[in-house]
Parts: C-alpha cells; sequence; structure tokens
C-alpha cells in the first residue's frame, strides 16, 4: 500500500489519515494538518488494490469503524471521523484524548 507522508515541523506524533483521492472533506482534512504544520501520513483509499483495501478494512474495522472518510489516527490510538470546517467535534471524549489532539493542534469540541 502507498503511504505518502506530508513533511511538517510539529512531529510530536504519529499521524495517519485514511482518505479518498476524490472527497472533498478528504482534501480539507489533509490541508487543515498541513496548514497547522502537522506531518502527517495518508493512504488513498480508493487508489489501493483490493487486498490492501481489505487490511485497511480490517484496521479500521478493529478500532470500531467503518469504511467512512476521511479518518485521522493520532499515535495508533486516538481517531477523528469525518471533517467540519469548524475544529472537529468529537462526543463525547476523555480529558487524555482532548489533550492528545491538542497537543498536535486539532481543537475538540464536546464534553470531555
Amino acid at each position: 500500500m502507498k503511504i505518502e507522508k506530508v513533511a511538517g515541523p510539529n512531529t510530536k506524533h504519529r499521524v495517519m489519515v485514511y482518505a479518498l483521492s476524490t472527497c472533498a472533506w478528504c482534501k480539507k482534512t489533509k490541508k487543515y494538518l498541513q496548514d497547522k504544520g502537522i506531518e502527517y501520513e495518508f493512504v488513498d483509499v480508493d487508489l489501493c488494490s483490493g487486498k490492501e483495501i481489505d487490511t485497511i478494512r480490517e484496521d479500521l474495522k478493529k478500532r470500531g469503524l467503518g469504511m467512512t472518510f476521511p479518518v485521522v489516527i493520532v499515535d495508533d490510538k486516538s481517531h477523528v471521523v469525518g471533517f467540519r470546517e469548524e475544529p472537529p467535534y468529537i462526543c463525547p471524549i476523555c480529558k487524555a484524548k482532548r489533550e492528545l489532539f491538542a497537543e498536535i493542534g486539532l481543537e475538540l469540541r464536546g464534553d470531555g
């Protein structure tokens, strides 16, 4: 599977994005991370082979997720699904997750 890396000055955490090459929200997510200076890796799932897609599907399933994009995974632990013009919304989230995302420049709304 082709994992592409986008360099950025903020390398404190490993950030992985599963996206679709034709998805406007996926493109906005990548631009948001790049504008925030966050180094990240991404895979455009729709450009992967069937076997690679099955591997991605299993990874997302282990996390309790479906094939909905974009998915941002931080340090192979926490995730955000989707994108909003406003800071991403996750409801409800724990304080540790909120702090982790804040460290890489992502603000989360909602109780937590």
